[in-house]
């Protein structure tokens, strides 16, 4: 019986650029940019970091990121780019590829750690600041409503609801 082919994934990671191609053989994980070819052994893996990426340019996605014992990193997303503006989401091939990289890496490096979302000090930060701006927006819309200036202080309660509305999902 023929060995089943090496499972691909290909993206294109920025609007204008290259796609990438990431394709599993064996105990490594050859990443072609068009430009180089690189074999990563999946035994150096020291973590795997699973996000999804609210907002930005496009509609939210899915994001893989590979720390190597070495330093180096790795990330694939679910989004390609074929524009400046048009992205294609790909979540069925992701969610394909990123499964049996998984199972993969667990093979080859069982001290590798699978971790889900954002750190902590990073989500920490984030509601920090957006709990901050939207307490700033507030006050400043309450002393404008105590000196009479109605239409001034709309200005901070119209761009805190802009805010809320861009960073709600995300915090």
């Amino acid at each position: 019986m023929p060995a089943d082919p090496p499972l691909a994934y290909s993206q294109n990671p920025r609007p204008i650029g290259f796609a990438v191609t990431f394709r599993l053989a064996g105990d490594r994980l050859v990443v072609d940019t068009m430009r180089r070819v690189d074999e990563i052994n999946l035994g150096a893996v020291a973590r795997v970091r699973l996000t999804y990426e609210a907002g930005k340019l496009s509609s939210g996605f899915y994001k893989t990121a590979l720390r190597l014992t070495d330093g180096r990193a790795v990330s694939l997303t679910s989004i390609s780019w074929s524009g400046l503006a048009q992205s294609n989401n790909q979540v069925g091939a992701y969610r394909d590829f990123v499964a049996a990289l998984i199972e993969a890496v667990s093979r080859a490096s069982p001290q590798a750690r699978l971790e889900a979302g954002k750190p902590r000090f990073v989500w920490a930060a984030m509601a920090a600041t957006t709990g901050a701006l939207a307490l700033a927006a507030l006050y400043i819309a309450a002393r404008a409503f105590m000196a009479g200036a109605i239409g001034a202080a709309l200005v901070p309660l119209a761009l805190g609801a802009v805010m809320i509305w861009q960073m709600g999902p995300v915090v």
